[in-house]
Formats: structure tokens, C-alpha cells, sequence
């Protein structure tokens, strides 16, 4: 047998590896590209949603959307949250993984009750907060608030903020449990070389933990910004993009236009549109934690 035969992949081993990858493919194919391409094709009409009757339009939803303060504001809005809940539970996560990084019961329990939220639906955790921040709810009793209540949910700032602190408390656990996987990844052996020459815990947190947790940290965060630019559970259930449609998010004018406007072309555009920046904001961060000297 020659070389270059030798190097060739055997015909049965092929065949065999499309064999098996044929069925994800064509599920991946059916439930993720198809509905993307129907999508697209949708945003080119003028379609209702309900009526058997569409026309082509071409781009003029796209034109339309760059033009619509209500859209470009959720995308601001958004983006804004996302920035904001991505950092905090990073900061946040990180220390926790650290400290919960231990052997024993008690850990254990901790570890529990930090990842015990991440169990729990959006629509769920929304539903307990909207009770929690209402005027007579739970906090406003605990902080003794005068007659009527703090306004968490009553004001446009309040219920921005309301909104993304629920957010990042729904997913610590998510950070926190990823970062601890990341850290029991790493050998105890380099710690302990770490130790035998003079290393203080800062000194090996910097140069030994911090790098090695690069390609976690890097995951991690494209995941929550992914999700969090797609968040529409918190402001359904909370604010109804309320008040004033100060905490309409570019899911929620995305839902609100297909279905409730009944203008269905116009929030397939909306979508095409989301999925492009959610793209685009991950692959950014993908180039950037492989570029970058700890992610």
C-alpha cells in the first residue's frame, strides 16, 4: 500500500461517520436553519401573520426598523442590560467558585443553595421577584418603607435596574457552578509547585489560576451575553415593558410586533436582525478571550 493511500480516510469509516452524523445534522437542519431561512424569507414581505395573502417588499422592513425609535431602543436597552449582568456575575462568580472550591458538607449545601436558582424557569423566578418588589411586597416590608412602598417596579430607572438584578440573580449559580468546574479541572500538582517556590495565594490566583480558567471565562461570558440578549420572561412577567415602555427588550418588541401587532414580516426583521448582533457579539468575544493574555 502506498503512502498516499495509507494517508487516505478508509471509504467504510466515512460512510460510517455520515452515517451517524446524519441524524443531528438533519435535526440541527429542521430545527435551527430552517426556521432561520423561513424567518429571513418572512422579513421580506409583508406578511400579518394570519391573512393568506403576502407580497414581496424587499428590504423595506430593515429600512423601517433602522428608522424605529421603539426598536432601536430596545437594542440600546438590551445591550445595556446584558453589558451590565454579564459583568456582575462574572465579579461575583469567579470569588464564589474560589471560595466554594473546598471539600465538606457545608460546601456542599452552599454550593446547593447558590446553584438552587438556575432550577428554576425565567417565567417562575420573574413571577417570585414581581411579588418580592411589589409596594406590598416582601422587601418593602423588610426595609420598613414608608406608606405605598418603594416603586422597584413603578419607576422607569427602578424597574431597568429591578429587571437586570434579577437577571444576574438567576444566573450566579450558572457562572459560579462553571467556574468551579474550571477550577477542579486544574492539577493540584502546579498549586502545590506554586507553593514549594514562595507563591502567595494573589501570586498564584494572577499567574497560575487566572490563565488556566481563560478558556472557562471565555465561554462563560458568550453564554450569558447570548442569553441575556435575549431575555423576555424578566419584563413579560415584571413590567410588561412598562412603565412607559421604559424596559421593552428587543424579545419582548420582537414578541409584542409578530404576534400582538399582528405584523409578523416586521418582527421576523426584528429577529434577523437580533440574530446578526447576538452573532456578531459572540464571535467579537470568541477572537477576543483567545487573543487575550488570562481569557
Amino acid at each position: 500500500m502506498t503512502t498516499a493511500k495509507m494517508a487516505l480516510w478508509p471509504r467504510p469509516d466515512r460512510h460510517r461517520s455520515i452515517a451517524l452524523g446524519a441524524p443531528a445534522m438533519i435535526i440541527f437542519a429542521l430545527f435551527a436553519v430552517a426556521p432561520i431561512a423561513i424567518s429571513l424569507g418572512f422579513s421580506l414581505t409583508n406578511w400579518n401573520g394570519v391573512s393568506p395573502n403576502l407580497s414581496f417588499v424587499g428590504l423595506a422592513n430593515y429600512s423601517r426598523l433602522i428608522s424605529d425609535d421603539e426598536v432601536l431602543g430596545a437594542f440600546r436597552l438590551t445591550l445595556a442590560i446584558g453589558a451590565a449582568a454579564s459583568i456582575v456575575v462574572n465579579v461575583l462568580g469567579l470569588p464564589l467558585a474560589v471560595l466554594l472550591n473546598r471539600r465538606g458538607f457545608i460546601t456542599r449545601i452552599y454550593r446547593s443553595i447558590i446553584f438552587y436558582p438556575l432550577v428554576l424557569s425565567g417565567i417562575v423566578v420573574s413571577f417570585i421577584w414581581q411579588g418580592m418588589l411589589a409596594t406590598d411586597g416582601v422587601v418593602n416590608e423588610i426595609l420598613g418603607a414608608n406608606t405605598g412602598g418603594f416603586p422597584f417596579l413603578g419607576e422607569p430607572s427602578n424597574a431597568v435596574v429591578s429587571i437586570t438584578f434579577v437577571a444576574i440573580w438567576h444566573l450566579l449559580g450558572f457562572t459560579t457552578v462553571m467556574y468551579l468546574a474550571g477550577l477542579q479541572a486544574i492539577p493540584e500538582e502546579l498549586s502545590e509547585a506554586s507553593i514549594l517556590d514562595g507563591a502567595s495565594a494573589v501570586q498564584r490566583f494572577r499567574y497560575l489560576t487566572l490563565p488556566l480558567l481563560g478558556p472557562t471565562i471565555g465561554t462563560v461570558t458568550v453564554l450569558i451575553v447570548v442569553y441575556l440578549m435575549r431575555i423576555y420572561e424578566y419584563v413579560l412577567v415584571m413590567t410588561l415593558g412598562g412603565p412607559a415602555g421604559a424596559t421593552e427588550t428587543v424579545g419582548f418588541v420582537l414578541v409584542l410586533t409578530a404576534f400582538s401587532r399582528n405584523n409578523y414580516a416586521y418582527g421576523s426583521a426584528i429577529a434577523i436582525v437580533l440574530l446578526v448582533v447576538v452573532a456578531a457579539i459572540a464571535v467579537f468575544m470568541l477572537l477576543v478571550s483567545r487573543r487575550s493574555d488570562y481569557l
